[in-house]
């Protein structure tokens, strides 16, 4: 089965071809694109191989944002000042509460990779910190 997309001519296309459109066969870029997609997928899952800077699929600026994530994540709450948290109303209640965190950026900026970071680590460890709270996830919107 064929994908076609249908081209349109410019004017003076039309004139040379003497037609209004033509069909075009975008199958099998679209097979070989998808092809290399689940080969990347499956050495990124694998582990086994890193692909040098500069090579593959993945931007530049995708690379940089992994490099943040991995530098973010490596700190394990080094030079991180705590603020005490005020006392709030009490919980009676015994159950324990399924609870997801919310993580958000208002850009896909270079420099929010950081903050997604940081919002997740530590909503992640402030979850599963508290014995009432069960973690369930977290949700990240950019």
């Amino acid at each position: 089965m064929a994908i076609y997309v249908y081209v349109r001519l410019s004017a003076d296309a039309i004139h040379r071809k003497g037609v209004s459109h033509t069909l075009k066969d975008i199958r099998p870029r679209a097979e070989e694109k998808a092809r290399r997609k689940a080969d990347e997928l499956q050495e990124r899952q694998s582990g086994d191989t890193v692909r040098p800077p500069g090579t593959g699929f993945e931007t530049e600026r995708a690379r940089a944002k992994q490099a943040l994530r991995d530098e973010v994540n490596a700190q394990n709450g080094q030079s991180v000042r705590k603020i005490a948290a005020t006392s709030g109303p009490a919980v009676s209640d015994d159950r324990i509460l399924r609870v997801a965190a919310y993580c958000r950026v208002s850009t896909d900026d270079i420099d929010q990779v950081i903050s997604i970071e940081l919002q997740k680590n530590n909503y992640r460890d402030m979850i599963k910190a508290n014995p009432k709270w069960r973690y369930v996830g977290t949700y990240v919107e950019m």
